[in-house]
């Protein structure tokens, strides 16, 4: 293969802060990382602004986004 793929994003999975809250319905809440103008940069829908990443981030990981 010669393509080479470029990493785009992921779409992170959030815990619960605290487990016992999965009692009180709180189940967790899903992300978008992307990648834009050389920073990492999430998105949350509960947010009004992205949130930039800083360089050591780590995310649950549950999809990942490549192009060509």
């Amino acid at each position: 293969m010669k393509e080479e793929y470029v990493l785009r994003g992921i779409i992170a999975y959030k815990q619960p802060r605290n487990i016992r809250n999965i009692l009180k319905n709180d189940i967790g809440h899903f992300t978008a990382i992307s990648f834009q103008n050389n920073q990492w940069l999430e998105y949350d829908d509960c947010k009004t602004q992205p949130k930039k990443l800083p360089k050591n981030y780590t995310a649950n990981i549950q999809v990942i986004i490549y192009s060509i």
